[in-house]
């Protein structure tokens, strides 16, 4: 059995060990292996063979990719235990596997500790999902209203105790352990105001758009091809300081084409409105634009558009009061944070044995 301490962070191929001292234990030895075998035990909470298994599925298109790119390896049957520059492609599968086996035991042993379960073994979660499915088949049987499947597969029924878990986990931390103060709050709020408490620029456009469908608001490939040609000659023209309104004089009568003019706004007001009515590759072009410039032609599927930039102002910041009162997204983004690094600190805090005998030899079916 090999002994170590844990460090978050894997890269594909590098298991990182701080300590390491291989030894004998006579509670592993003389069992056959079967999925209730213990590969590991993280804080003395067991991690059984279908345990690991079920990440090593999750990881092995990446795994299996990542040979491919990297040494341009073929997926045959020989694939997993070929090495390749000294590394295996079965050996990285569970080393990947096993780091996420760590940072779920961790995560029960935290559920164990707020008396949310009571066993964070492999056999009490099975035992879990057999109670689960009889409950489900009774309420089945009954006549009764039931919520989601009829009866839960493993890999569901383990995303479905999980997120419970982390949810549950974290609402009784984030009235504990780690309750958040006011200037906790506060300092998430200053460090995260750039990336989620903006408010979007007020840009205003002024925009050229000609329509290429008929009326039945169907693509009409006559009109497309002059749609685009006229678009074109407006941004050649504006581009030389001509303006909209001459080249819609110009060229809208003459090939009959549905040639819009009008001044366009995006701020914060029109946010959610912009994307309800399909306006984002707009303000995508919109957002692009630098004082007196002019966009590329492009279309929206349904017209050919030019934007010219008119003005733009800076849309500044949701107040911290207004964020809190928010409906608890200020506290429950920070309780996010803190829970992983919760988790995080537990992770590289844990003493993990792993038993060799069996996790040597845990591999998928081909």
């Amino acid at each position: 059995m090999k002994k170590l301490k844990w460090s978050v962070g894997l890269v594909i191929v590098t298991l990182p060990i701080l300590s390491v001292a291989v030894f004998l234990t006579a509670r592993f030895y003389g069992r056959p292996i079967n999925e209730y075998s213990v590969v590991a035990e993280v804080n003395r909470m067991p991690m059984a063979v279908n345990e690991l298994k079920m990440f090593m599925r999750n990881h092995q298109a990446e795994v299996s990719n990542y040979y491919v790119e990297q040494y341009k390896a073929n997926i045959d049957k020989d694939f997993w235990q070929t090495k390749f520059n000294g590394e295996m492609p079965l050996a990285t599968l569970r080393q990947k596997a096993l780091a996420d086996g760590v940072t779920l035991k961790i995560k029960r042993g935290i559920a164990v500790k707020l008396g949310l379960i009571e066993d964070s073994s492999y056999k009490a979660f099975i035992d879990s999902l057999n109670k689960e499915n009889e409950r489900r088949a009774e309420i089945k049987a009954k006549g009764g209203i039931l919520y989601g499947p009829g009866k839960f597969s493993e890999n569901a029924y383990f995303a479905y105790q999980l997120a419970n878990i982390e949810q549950d986990s974290k609402f009784k931390l984030g009235n504990g352990e780690l309750k958040a103060t006011e200037e906790d709050l506060r300092s998430y709020y200053e460090l995260k105001k750039d990336e989620l408490y903006k408010r979007s620029d007020y840009i205003k456009v002024r925009s050229f758009s000609i329509s290429f469908t008929d009326g039945n608001g169907n693509r009409d490939e006559s009109a497309y091809k002059k749609a685009e040609d006229v678009a074109k000659k407006a941004k050649a023209k504006t581009d030389s300081g001509g303006d909209f309104e001459k080249i819609a004089s110009e060229y809208g009568s003459d090939l009959k084409l549905q040639i819009k003019i009008e001044d366009m706004v995006f701020d914060e007001k029109t946010r959610k409105v912009d994307i309800k009515v399909n306006r984002g590759r707009l303000l995508d072009q919109a957002q692009k634009l630098l004082p007196n410039q002019v966009s590329d032609v492009f279309d929206d599927g349904r017209d050919f558009y030019v934007l010219k930039f008119l003005e733009r102002r800076d849309g500044g910041y949701k107040s911290f009061e207004e964020v809190s009162a928010d409906d608890n997204d200020l506290k429950n983004r920070y309780l996010d944070m803190k829970y992983k690094e919760y988790v995080t600190r537990l992770v590289n805090e844990a003493d993990i044995e792993i038993n060799n005998r069996v996790y040597d030899r845990v591999q998928l079916s081909q």
